[in-house]
């Protein structure tokens, strides 16, 4: 079992729970890689699923996938892309959208709307992963609580809505995620699916 963390918009690997999930994922034995996205101020969609490829190339289902926001939307465009045949093991999603509130301005605005316009092969994403299962928080000022029937409508996923988790970040003093752990170890220890 091999676990990457893919962290958010505006995020280096060393913060927010990154290295916390990271470290406790390591002591289960689980060798953990959280790769540094390329420009992540101004993240793409071709350069950081070209990211997940070049770190990825040819998954299988021992890999376990961990996003954060927009790592997120990077790992379903990634996994869409594979070839049928490939598949990964468990995908977790942490604070996933696929309509956000409240953007701070123009320049915001503009790095979001491919994401949010540019269609994901929902079909596919299901086709190449195991379980997915989705965090979302009911305060997150970004992720509306809408999100969570969204995905479990288009991935089957598990939802689970927590509570004063913001958007998951250490500004809002989210720097440990044992909820997310929790799930993680037990579908490695008895997978569902």
């Amino acid at each position: 079992m091999k676990a990457y963390i893919i962290h958010g918009w505006d995020y280096t690997p060393d913060q927010n729970w990154y290295p916390w999930l990271a470290q406790e994922l390591e002591r289960e034995g689980i060798p953990t890689v959280v790769p540094a996205m390329p420009d992540p101020a101004k993240p793409t969609i071709d350069a950081w699923v070209q990211k997940l490829n070049e770190i990825l190339p040819a998954p299988d289902p021992s890999v376990v996938l961990v996003g954060h926001s927009i790592g997120c939307q990077a790992i379903m465009r990634y996994l869409a892309g594979l070839p049928p045949t490939a598949k990964v093991g468990t995908i977790i999603m942490v604070a996933p959208w696929l309509v956000l509130t409240n953007l701070e301005d123009e320049e915001t605005e503009q790095i979001a709307a491919p994401w949010l316009n540019s269609d994901i092969d929902f079909e596919a994403v299901r086709d190449k992963c195991g379980q997915v299962y989705c965090f979302f928080s009911a305060d997150d000022p970004f992720v509306p609580v809408e999100n969570a029937d969204l995905f479990l409508r288009n991935l089957n996923a598990h939802t689970i809505v927590e509570e004063n988790k913001g958007h998951y970040t250490a500004d809002e003093g989210v720097t440990e995620v044992k909820m997310v752990r929790d799930f993680l170890l037990t579908e490695i220890e008895s997978p569902i699916g």
